[in-house]
């Protein structure tokens, strides 16, 4: 799963990535990578040492810029334009003034 995950929000994994956020051998993640291919799961770019894999085009990521429902122009949380911001800093100005905290 680690691996599908990183793929997805890195758009690739490889050998010495997994090894970095996991402490499998190389030569078990190389299996583990291999058998997610061989699933169809991961699509292999490359051969040998250069390896690296992505996500196959039929699982679908939710991390792709075209469809995000976080980017940056359309999201309902951004700065100033969230109905709960107005209620928020002042909840926070009345906790502070509460608890004696400048603010």
């Amino acid at each position: 799963m680690l691996a599908l995950v990183t793929a997805d929000v890195e758009a690739n994994v490889d050998n010495a990535r997994m090894r970095q956020i996991c402490t499998l051998h190389s030569a078990d993640v190389t299996r583990l990578l291999q058998g997610l291919v061989a699933k169809g799961a991961l699509v292999q770019e490359g051969q040998g040492r250069w390896s690296r894999y992505r996500l196959s085009e039929t699982i679908s990521s939710v991390h792709k810029p075209d469809d995000s429902k976080h980017k940056g122009g359309s999201s309902e949380h951004k700065a100033g334009g969230s109905e709960h911001s107005a209620d928020l800093l002042g909840q926070l100005k009345g906790w502070s003034r509460r608890d004696g905290l400048q603010g």
